[in-house]
Protein backbone atom coordinates (compact mmCIF):
# COMPACT_ATOMS: atom_id res chain seq x y z
CA UNK A 1 0.00 0.00 0.00
CA UNK A 2 2.65 2.49 1.03
CA UNK A 3 4.50 1.49 -2.52
CA UNK A 4 1.03 2.63 -4.38
CA UNK A 5 1.01 5.41 -2.57
CA UNK A 6 4.72 6.51 -3.39
CA UNK A 7 3.99 5.76 -6.88
CA UNK A 8 1.09 8.01 -7.13
CA UNK A 9 2.62 10.73 -5.75
CA UNK A 10 5.50 10.14 -7.55
CA UNK A 11 3.69 10.31 -10.76
CA UNK A 12 1.60 13.58 -10.04
CA UNK A 13 5.24 15.34 -9.18
CA UNK A 14 6.79 14.13 -12.64
CA UNK A 15 3.04 15.50 -14.15
CA UNK A 16 3.70 18.92 -12.66
CA UNK A 17 7.06 19.03 -13.02
CA UNK A 18 7.05 18.46 -16.79
CA UNK A 19 4.53 20.85 -17.28
CA UNK A 20 6.38 23.39 -15.21
CA UNK A 21 9.32 22.97 -17.44
CA UNK A 22 7.53 22.51 -20.72
CA UNK A 23 4.74 25.59 -19.94
CA UNK A 24 2.46 22.98 -21.26
CA UNK A 25 -1.12 24.10 -19.88
CA UNK A 26 -2.53 20.88 -19.99
CA UNK A 27 0.03 18.66 -17.90
CA UNK A 28 -0.46 21.88 -15.03
CA UNK A 29 -4.47 21.47 -15.38
CA UNK A 30 -3.94 17.42 -14.76
CA UNK A 31 -1.26 18.51 -11.96
CA UNK A 32 -3.77 20.79 -10.34
CA UNK A 33 -6.83 18.55 -10.66
CA UNK A 34 -4.70 15.09 -9.45
CA UNK A 35 -3.45 17.29 -6.50
CA UNK A 36 -7.33 17.78 -5.01
CA UNK A 37 -8.32 14.59 -5.98
CA UNK A 38 -5.99 13.57 -3.78
CA UNK A 39 -6.56 16.31 -1.04
CA UNK A 40 -10.22 14.87 -0.98
CA UNK A 41 -9.12 11.46 -0.68
CA UNK A 42 -6.93 12.19 2.55
CA UNK A 43 -9.76 14.64 4.11
CA UNK A 44 -12.21 11.37 3.47
CA UNK A 45 -9.35 8.82 5.17
CA UNK A 46 -9.54 11.55 8.04
CA UNK A 47 -12.95 11.77 8.58
CA UNK A 48 -13.39 7.85 8.40
CA UNK A 49 -10.56 7.39 10.75
CA UNK A 50 -12.08 9.99 13.21
CA UNK A 51 -15.69 8.73 12.68
CA UNK A 52 -15.24 5.16 12.80
CA UNK A 53 -12.69 4.81 15.97
CA UNK A 54 -14.51 7.51 18.05
CA UNK A 55 -17.94 6.14 18.94
CA UNK A 56 -19.84 6.55 21.72
CA UNK A 57 -21.94 3.36 22.04
CA UNK A 58 -21.56 -0.13 21.92
CA UNK A 59 -23.55 -0.52 18.71
CA UNK A 60 -20.79 1.22 17.40
CA UNK A 61 -17.90 -0.75 18.59
CA UNK A 62 -19.32 -4.19 17.47
CA UNK A 63 -20.04 -2.55 14.09
CA UNK A 64 -16.28 -1.50 14.55
CA UNK A 65 -15.42 -4.51 15.72
CA UNK A 66 -16.93 -6.32 12.83
CA UNK A 67 -15.68 -4.23 10.15
CA UNK A 68 -12.30 -5.15 11.11
CA UNK A 69 -12.47 -8.75 11.56
CA UNK A 70 -14.40 -8.98 8.26
CA UNK A 71 -10.83 -7.31 6.73
CA UNK A 72 -8.78 -9.94 8.38
CA UNK A 73 -10.77 -12.44 7.58
CA UNK A 74 -10.33 -11.88 3.79
CA UNK A 75 -6.22 -11.05 4.18
CA UNK A 76 -6.22 -14.88 6.54
CA UNK A 77 -8.00 -17.16 3.80
CA UNK A 78 -5.61 -15.47 1.14
CA UNK A 79 -2.53 -16.80 3.58
CA UNK A 80 -1.12 -19.52 0.85
CA UNK A 81 -2.42 -17.26 -2.42
CA UNK A 82 -1.13 -14.17 -2.06
CA UNK A 83 2.68 -12.67 -0.40
CA UNK A 84 1.16 -10.21 0.11
CA UNK A 85 -1.24 -11.55 2.76
CA UNK A 86 1.04 -13.68 3.74
CA UNK A 87 4.00 -11.36 4.83
CA UNK A 88 1.58 -9.27 6.19
CA UNK A 89 -0.15 -11.81 8.54
CA UNK A 90 3.39 -13.29 9.56
CA UNK A 91 4.71 -9.85 10.69
CA UNK A 92 1.07 -9.38 12.54
CA UNK A 93 1.51 -12.60 14.33
CA UNK A 94 5.24 -12.72 15.43
CA UNK A 95 4.71 -8.24 16.71
CA UNK A 96 1.40 -9.54 18.63
CA UNK A 97 2.67 -13.04 19.17
CA UNK A 98 -0.99 -13.98 18.42
CA UNK A 99 -2.59 -17.20 16.02
CA UNK A 100 -5.50 -16.77 13.76
CA UNK A 101 -8.04 -14.58 14.47
CA UNK A 102 -9.73 -15.74 17.36
CA UNK A 103 -7.46 -18.74 18.40
CA UNK A 104 -4.83 -21.15 16.41
CA UNK A 105 -8.00 -23.21 15.75
CA UNK A 106 -8.98 -21.12 13.18
CA UNK A 107 -5.72 -21.80 10.70
CA UNK A 108 -6.87 -25.50 11.38
CA UNK A 109 -10.29 -24.74 10.50
CA UNK A 110 -9.12 -22.62 6.84
CA UNK A 111 -6.32 -25.23 6.06
CA UNK A 112 -7.79 -28.42 7.33
CA UNK A 113 -4.57 -29.16 9.22
CA UNK A 114 -3.38 -29.00 12.61
CA UNK A 115 -0.05 -27.58 11.40
CA UNK A 116 -0.17 -23.48 11.91
CA UNK A 117 2.12 -20.91 10.35
CA UNK A 118 5.78 -20.95 11.71
CA UNK A 119 4.91 -17.64 12.92
CA UNK A 120 2.45 -18.47 15.49
CA UNK A 121 5.07 -20.05 17.57
CA UNK A 122 7.90 -18.20 19.51
CA UNK A 123 11.10 -17.79 16.93
CA UNK A 124 13.12 -20.87 16.75
CA UNK A 125 10.25 -23.50 17.51
CA UNK A 126 11.51 -26.34 16.31
CA UNK A 127 7.84 -27.32 15.43
CA UNK A 128 4.78 -25.11 15.02
CA UNK A 129 1.37 -26.51 16.24
CA UNK A 130 -1.90 -25.62 17.33
CA UNK A 131 -1.02 -26.98 21.19
CA UNK A 132 1.90 -25.23 20.97
CA UNK A 133 1.20 -22.21 19.08
CA UNK A 134 0.47 -18.69 20.95
CA UNK A 135 -2.92 -19.06 22.32
CA UNK A 136 -4.50 -15.60 21.67
CA UNK A 137 -5.90 -14.47 18.84
CA UNK A 138 -5.05 -11.51 16.96
CA UNK A 139 -8.54 -9.55 16.88
CA UNK A 140 -8.27 -7.85 19.41
CA UNK A 141 -4.36 -7.09 19.59
CA UNK A 142 -5.22 -5.55 15.98
CA UNK A 143 -8.49 -3.96 17.24
CA UNK A 144 -6.64 -1.71 20.11
CA UNK A 145 -3.76 -1.08 18.07
CA UNK A 146 -6.39 0.85 15.44
CA UNK A 147 -8.16 2.39 18.11
CA UNK A 148 -5.12 3.71 19.77
CA UNK A 149 -3.06 5.04 17.40
CA UNK A 150 -5.95 6.55 15.02
CA UNK A 151 -6.00 9.75 16.65
CA UNK A 152 -2.65 9.97 15.72
CA UNK A 153 -2.99 8.97 12.04
CA UNK A 154 -5.71 11.29 11.76
CA UNK A 155 -3.69 14.14 13.09
CA UNK A 156 -0.68 13.73 10.81
CA UNK A 157 -3.63 13.12 7.66
CA UNK A 158 -5.01 16.20 8.19
CA UNK A 159 -1.74 17.93 9.41
CA UNK A 160 -0.44 16.85 5.69
CA UNK A 161 -3.77 18.29 4.02
CA UNK A 162 -3.80 21.50 5.51
CA UNK A 163 0.39 21.72 4.39
CA UNK A 164 -0.59 21.25 0.63
CA UNK A 165 -3.49 23.63 0.86
CA UNK A 166 -1.14 26.35 1.70
CA UNK A 167 1.45 25.08 -0.82
CA UNK A 168 -0.97 25.02 -3.78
Amino acid sequence: MIVICGVVVTIVAAIGTCGALTGSMCKLITYAVLLILLFVVQTAIVAYLMIVTNYESEDHESDFKKMVYRRFLLILIKYNRSAFAQEWIDIMQQHFQCCGIGHPCDWVILTNSTEVPDTCCTLGSPYCNQSNAFQRGCLLPIFDTIRENSDFFSGWLAFISMFEVCIF
